[in-house]
Parts: structure tokens; C-alpha cells; sequence
């Protein structure tokens, strides 16, 4: 078992420490307050219990007075033995840093922050998976000879997706008054302007040129003559409003319709941020029209764009040819 190495002054501290149990159970009250979306709440209690069970089946110490950086180690070393993915254990770091700043800074329930001096798992660069342009012209153009309401409703879907990057609760959250068009700020198609609520419910608006505009307006007609056109929700199926996994089960059906192989709406987001990189776009607004608070996103997906960027200069300058 590893040791406590507590000083004096801790060890008198145990009795108003508590477990780590109890302590899980103020912090979820405490981050429910905070408004915070259920999946990142979720995420994050789901560390902390994780945390707890290890400490509980390994037998040490359950009093979190007793929690050393040894032992916040040891868990996270277990997971990568368990084959967890490293962006799974890369996750479990980043809420137990949360959770034990909490306990430190916040609820004054400990002396010291047992996560100080650890530093966060490495999270290795994979290659952003792409997508052949030839590939995303088919499938266009497919859907574009399906003329039913789920035809005219994946083009629109997809468009969007490709043009905006949308997370799919984004897309799913989109919220539509049929009976007053284009007066929401929600959804502006004569600007081609589209309000959503990403995570952390925090908002941002982002464009859609003419192409996405009009699949929008050819659905938005489609949709009126539906029986659940009354419903809130944009995006209607025939049972209700669309949720994100039946928008995932869309992407991949309508890929293995044209043969393109583990279509998600992610990898649409992946193509979205690498063309607008291509194209020029700067990388301080990428992150603003993603949603993202971080810039190690925006830097993955730079870094393949600036790649074939480079190529492309290097094919244009190459001072062989002049020789």
C-alpha cells in the first residue's frame, strides 16, 4: 500500500475532510448550479466515481485528506493498462484536475491539491481523417435526385454539417416557429445567418452561403406539409424531433449509400475546419465559428492544412526546375 506522508497539521484536518464519496456528491451539486451541460457533468462525475471505485478496490485510504499525487497517478497509469484509449485517460486527467481544484480553492475541504505536480497524459497527434472532394460531390449529387422529405432533409443536413462544422446537438438543438418565418433569430436564411447553442449552453451564430440557404428553404416547405410540422424542433423525422444518434445513423446510412466508408458527422467536422484552414481562413477564427475554448483543436486541424499548404508553395517555388 502506498503511504499517506501526511504532516500533523493534515492528519488533525481528517475529521471535517470527509470521503471522497461525500465530497463526489457536493461537487455534483455544486457543478449543477454552474448550469453545466448534462454531458460534460456527466463526463466529469464519471472521473471522480471512477477515481473512487480504484481507491475503494485498491484499499487505500477513502478519506480524501488522505489522497496523495501517488495515488491520482497510480489510477490513471491503471487505465492505460486497461487499454483505455489515451484520449479517455487524457479526459479522466483534465476532470480530476477539475474536481481536486475544486476541493482546494472552493470548498476549502483540503490542505493541498494532490494533482500540483502531475502532468497531463500525452495525447498523441493522429492524422484528421478526410475526405475525398470527389466523394463529397457524389454524394451530393445523390441526394440531390432524392426528391422525398428524408432526401430533401439529409441534403440540407449534410450541407450544413460540411459548411459549418456543427456539432450534432448543435444541429439537433436548432429550434424553428413555422408560423412566423424568418423572424427568429434562431435560424435567418435571407442572411444566412443560424443561432446555435453549443457546449456549456453558451451561444454563437454562424453563416451559410446560398447553396445551404436554399436546401434549408426547400426543406423548411417540405417540412409544412408534414404531420409533426408543428413541433419546435427544425429537423423532424416521422416519430419526432431529431435526435443526435438517429443524425449519426443519417450521415453513416447516406455514406454507405456512395461508398464512403465510416461517414459521422464528426468527420464532416474535420473537413469543415481543414477547408476553411486551406482556404485561407485564420486559425483565431476557426476557433470562434467551432465553438471551441481551446486552441489544441484548432492546431490539429492546422497542422494538416498547413502540410498540403506547404506542398503547394513548394510546388510553385522549387528552384530546381530553374537551374
Amino acid at each position: 500500500m502506498l503511504k499517506s506522508g501526511l504532516t500533523d497539521q493534515e492528519i488533525d484536518g481528517l475529521a471535517r475532510a470527509g470521503s471522497l464519496s461525500d465530497a463526489i456528491e457536493d461537487w455534483e451539486i455544486s457543478l449543477g448550479a454552474r448550469n453545466m451541460s448534462p454531458k460534460t457533468l456527466e463526463a466529469y462525475l464519471a472521473a471522480a466515481n471512477q477515481l473512487d471505485d480504484f481507491i475503494e478496490s485498491s484499499g487505500l485510504p477513502s478519506d480524501i485528506a488522505y489522497i496523495r499525487r501517488e495515488h491520482v497517478e497510480l489510477f490513471l497509469s491503471n487505465l492505460v493498462k486497461l487499454g483505455r484509449k489515451p484520449a479517455t485517460v487524457h479526459s479522466r486527467y483534465r476532470a480530476l484536475r477539475t474536481f481536486f481544484v475544486w476541493l482546494t480553492e472552493t470548498a476549502n475541504a483540503i490542505e493541498r491539491n494532490p494533482m500540483d505536480r502531475i502532468n497531463p497524459p500525452v495525447l498523441p497527434e493522429t492524422p484528421v481523417s478526410l475526405i475525398q472532394i470527389d466523394d463529397i460531390t457524389r454524394l451530393l449529387k445523390k441526394l440531390d435526385r432524392d426528391k422525398s422529405f428524408k432526401g430533401v432533409r439529409d441534403s440540407a443536413l449534410i450541407l450544413f454539417l460540411l459548411e459549418t462544422g456543427a456539432r450534432r446537438s448543435e444541429v439537433c438543438g436548432i429550434r424553428f416557429i413555422p408560423d412566423i418565418p424568418d423572424t427568429d433569430d434562431i435560424l435567418d436564411l435571407k442572411r444566412g445567418l443560424v443561432r446555435l447553442r453549443g457546449k456549456g449552453r453558451k451561444e454563437r451564430i454562424v453563416h451559410i452561403g446560398n447553396r445551404t440557404a436554399d436546401a434549408f428553404a426547400k426543406y423548411r416547405r417540405v417540412r409544412a406539409r408534414q404531420r409533426l410540422a408543428y413541433r419546435p424542433e427544425f429537423w423532424l423525422t416521422t416519430k419526432g424531433g431529431l435526435l443526435p444518434n438517429s443524425l449519426y445513423q443519417i450521415v453513416r446510412r447516406r455514406g454507405r449509400d456512395v461508398g464512403i466508408p465510416d461517414l459521422r458527422p464528426h468527420r464532416l467536422r474535420h473537413q469543415f475546419a481543414h477547408q476553411f484552414l486551406v482556404a485561407g481562413g485564420r486559425e483565431s477564427d476557426l476557433m470562434a465559428l467551432a465553438g471551441w475554448e481551446s486552441s489544441a483543436m484548432v492546431r490539429r486541424y492546422a497542422k494538416t492544412a498547413q502540410q498540403e499548404r506547404a506542398i503547394e508553395a513548394h510546388s510553385k517555388l522549387s528552384f530546381v526546375d530553374g537551374l
